[in-house]
Order: structure tokens, then sequence, then C-alpha cells
């Protein structure tokens, strides 16, 4: 296996593929961020190369027929879960803060029209550098914003809603400092389920158990693959992986049997056939079907919260039924 770590940097993530390329390379499983396959899309659509990404979810990279392929649901029907989940919590004014980045605009927006869609208010909110290496401004601003809506409607009726990646630790330690923050409930994405340094850092422990923090992540059906896929990892790794993992299991899998399947690597051959794979496929996810676009067509949400120190499945969102049940 060869593998190139993008450091989660657009401008860097293309650097990565230009190697792989150079080395006769064209399938590729990642890149995780929406923001890194946005930047190197156009070069993978022109040079007849493959992507297979196990996180990347902006509903903007989904089109039809180019080079990527996505093994999770695209951020509207996450949108459209969170909202729910929100208004079925009793909140009627969210505020919120998300990555000014494609994945972060493009979640942040799908939510915001879902929750409007359902009779919430939502506040301008506050759109913060994801390379930034600390927050105290970004939290302040919220703070001020959270006050002023919880001195309207009450703490109990106002919710932030958390859209980022890894930099939540950074962003709880520093949001822990403003007590109307404390507060009031927070929401927030898959990115950040089973996130193990909140419940391992003492600050982000006391402040993500003080708020409630309860997330979304794509549903998937338990099984024997599962199972192994997780006890394994979890052995190696000393504690429960991102659920993401066992997408890029499964993408490994697709493009092995797409190639027996084809008896080729010509990635063209196999663009055509790996949808096809895709459907009649049933691994550590489960079902794999991919819909026109090419993303994951399943879009039911498990619901997980930070609990007595611990992440804990909550409950579930079906999209059937555009329904919350709590456990």
């Amino acid at each position: 296996m060869i593998s190139e770590d993008s450091v989660t940097n657009p401008v860097i993530a293309l650097e990565k593929l230009m190697s792989l390329n150079a080395k006769g390379i064209k399938i590729v499983v990642g890149p995780e961020t929406s923001s890194n396959i946005r930047n190197i899309k156009g070069y993978a659509d022109s040079n007849n190369m493959m992507l297979i990404s196990c996180c990347s979810s902006a509903p903007a990279l989904a089109i039809p027929n180019d080079s990527v392929f996505r093994l999770v649901p695209d951020d509207s029907n996450q949108g459209s879960a969170i909202a729910k989940l929100m208004q079925h919590e009793g909140i009627d004014v969210i505020v919120p803060v998300w990555r000014g980045d494609t994945w972060g605009d493009g979640l942040s927006e799908s939510t915001i029209d879902s929750f409007v869609k359902r009779g919430g208010t939502v506040d301008e909110g506050v759109r913060y550098n994801p390379e930034s290496p600390e927050f105290s401004a970004t939290t302040s601003l919220l703070a001020e914003q959270v006050q002023d809506r919880v001195d309207e409607v009450g703490a109990d009726n106002v919710a932030v809603l958390f859209l980022g990646f890894a930099e939540i630790l950074q962003f709880t330690q520093s949001a822990a400092q403003h007590d109307v923050l404390n507060d009031v409930r927070w929401f927030g994405p898959g990115a950040n389920t089973k996130e193990y340094k909140l419940i391992n850092d003492p600050i982000a422990s006391e402040f993500s158990q003080n708020i409630q923090f309860t997330t979304v992540q794509v549903a998937v059906t338990k099984n024997p693959t599962y199972e192994r896929v997780e006890r394994i990892l979890t052995e190696e790794l000393g504690r429960v992986p991102s659920a993401f993992v066992h997408s890029s299991y499964d993408a490994v899998w697709l493009i092995g049997l797409t190639m027996l399947q084809t008896e080729s690597t010509d990635v063209s051959k196999i663009k055509e056939v790996f949808p096809d794979i895709a459907k009649n496929y049933y691994g550590s996810i489960g079902s794999t079907r991919l819909n026109d676009a090419g993303d994951l067509a399943q879009a039911d949400y498990e619901i997980w919260g930070i609990r007595d120190g611990e992440w804990v499945l909550v409950g579930k969102y079906t999209q059937a039924t555009d329904s919350v049940s709590i456990i």
C-alpha cells in the first residue's frame, strides 16, 4: 500500500495526488475532506483517476459521472437529520459556528435551511478559519450572540450548532471559559462523533457533559464484518474508531472486486462497473448502493452523545419518516 498524508490541506492534497499519478497510481482511497476533494477533483477528472472517499459529504460535490465516489451520503441528508434532532429536543433558536470551507459552508447551509423550514430561528452565527491556532476571538463572539438569544427566549430553547473537525478540542477548551456557552445545548455532525479527545481531555470532557454534546453519524446495520473490523482496530488503537474506518475498509474491497469482475486495472472500465459492484456488495457499513452522483444512497443516522464521560448511542433518525427516536 502506498499512502500519502494531505494534512487536510487542499494544496498539499493536490501535490500528493500528482505524485501518485506520476507513479502510475490511478485509484485512490481518499482524501477525507470535501475541501481537499474540491481542490483535486479537476486534476483527477482530467487525468482519468478515481477517488473513493470515506468521509467527504459536501452537497456541492454530488456530481454525476465524475472521478469521485463517496461511501457516505451527501450533507443535504445530514443537515435534515441534525435539524430534526434539534427540533425534537425542543430547540427554537440556534447559533451556528462552522468551518469556513467547502464542507462547513455546505453542511451549515443544508442544516439551517432545514431548521428554518421546520419553524426554527437561526442567528447570524460565526464562520471561523479552520487554520487558526486558537479560537478565543471566535468563542467570544459566539458567546455574545448566544447571550443575546438566551436573554430573549431562555437557555433551554437555544442551542449551538458546531460544524467542525478535530479542532473541536481547542474550540471547546476556549468555549468552556464562557458561562453562557456552558448553559446551552450543543449539537454536531458525524465528523465529531466518537471524537475521543473530547472525553480524554479533562476540560473538554466536563464541558461536553455540561452541554450534553449530541451528534449524528450515518447509521450502519451491525454485521459480522463491522464487528470484526471494529474489534481489530479497537485493539490496535486502544479506542473505538470513527465509523468512517468502515467506509475505507469497504472501499478497498469494492475496488478489488471490480478489478476481478472486469479482469482489468483500467480506470475507465472500473469506473463504469463500480456502481454495479457497490449495488450488490454488503460490507462493513452494510449496503453500499450508490446514487446517481456516486454517493452512498442510504441516509438514516445514529444519534450519539457524551454522557457521564463516555460516548453512548442515544437514538436514531429515520429519513423515510423524518423521525427521531430516543433510546
